[in-house]
């Protein structure tokens, strides 16, 4: 046994050369020799302050030290709180940790590493919209025949699409710095005419259509407005990809209660295969062959980062709906409630 009834050692554990390891190099000659006096005849409490000291070993190794104290039976005898350790044979259980720690700290950084990855992609997802819509803009502006009004006009759009570039990844070095998005009271109405713009040339250039119902500025969100723009904007773009030639798309708003803003974007397309309805908001899940599958991915984690929930279902007339809920503002809780949607197409 190592320690006898009295809790002491009966034979030293290591030899000095051993222990040494363990004794950090900045100690002075003093303190090393009492780290390295043999552990013949000391008592446990004492060898216990001692393993504590070396936790803080340069070479980074760590040590866990677990002891017991039994009975006349072989029980385990823990004092009461407060009470004094009684005598008797004790279990010391000492374990090197040094590598568990090591593999935590590794696993640490990996998993910091897949989350840059994760906000690499969706940064690079995010930003393929307002650059598509720059594209067409800039090559309408190639046009002689085009008005110098209209002119104008393109080249405000093209001007927004870009600030709005510079805002995505603004927003996404905030979150690397650690920092939350800055939230803010946001007009439903102005965030519905944000998602329009975001995505009108694409709709456009697509030959579909696209219906905003009209909401006053009584609704009222907390939260970022790019961000939320841009959800909404991935379900339109979402529709136009996979809804087919001339599919028309809607977007509406309402309250359905006194706490809760709803939000549906609805389309005449295919729908989605019921197979694929439970994994439409993982991350890489695609089935277009230039997806990449983080569209609504975003938009998921978007909702979550607002406190809301998104869901993706078929319409029994025939396309998909994805219905996003987020909590309103204390300032539209008094808002009567909006009559649902028409089962026809805007």
């Amino acid at each position: 046994e190592l320690l006898s009834l009295a809790g002491r050692f009966q034979m030293p554990i290591l030899q000095e050369a051993e222990l040494s390891r363990y004794v950090p190099k900045s100690t002075t000659a003093t303190d090393a020799a009492r780290h390295l006096r043999p552990l013949l005849g000391e008592a446990w409490a004492a060898v216990e302050a001692r393993v504590a000291a070396l936790t803080d070993d340069p070479a980074g190794r760590q040590l866990s030290v677990v002891s017991r104290v039994l009975d006349s039976r072989g029980a385990d005898s823990r004092p009461a709180d407060g009470a004094a350790e009684g005598q008797g044979e004790r279990v010391v259980l000492i374990t090197d940790t040094t590598e568990l720690h090591r593999l935590q700290a590794r696993v640490g950084r990996e998993e910091r590493l897949a989350a840059l990855g994760e906000m690499a992609a969706r940064l690079a997802h995010q930003v393929r919209t307002p650059l598509a819509s720059a594209t067409l803009y800039m090559s309408m502006l190639r046009r002689p025949d085009l008005p110098a009004e209209r002119r104008e006009q393109i080249c405000d759009r093209l001007a927004d699409r870009l600030r709005h570039t510079e805002t995505l990844i603004d927003s996404t070095l905030t979150f690397l710095r650690g920092e939350r998005p800055a939230h803010a009271a946001v007009n439903v109405q102005d965030l519905l005419a944000d998602a329009r713009r975001l995505v009108q040339a694409q709709v456009e250039a697509a030959g579909a259509a696209l219906a905003v119902t009209p909401v006053d500025r009584s609704l009222v969100v907390e939260g970022a407005r790019e961000e939320l723009a841009g959800a909404l904007a991935n379900l339109v773009s979402n529709a136009v990809e996979n809804g087919g030639d001339g599919v028309e798309i809607a977007l509406w708003a309402g309250a359905t209660d006194a706490h809760t803003l709803q939000l549906r974007v609805y389309d005449t397309g295919p729908g989605i295969p019921e197979t694929h309805l439970d994994k439409v908001f993982d991350p890489f899940f695609t089935t277009r062959a230039q997806g990449t599958g983080l569209g609504l991915a975003v938009v998921a984690r978007t909702v979550a980062d607002h406190g809301g929930t998104v869901v993706a279902a078929n319409r029994p007339g025939g396309g998909a709906e994805f219905t996003l809920e987020l909590p309103l503002c204390a300032s539209s809780r008094d808002m009567t409630r909006q009559a649902a949607p028409q089962e026809g197409r805007a």
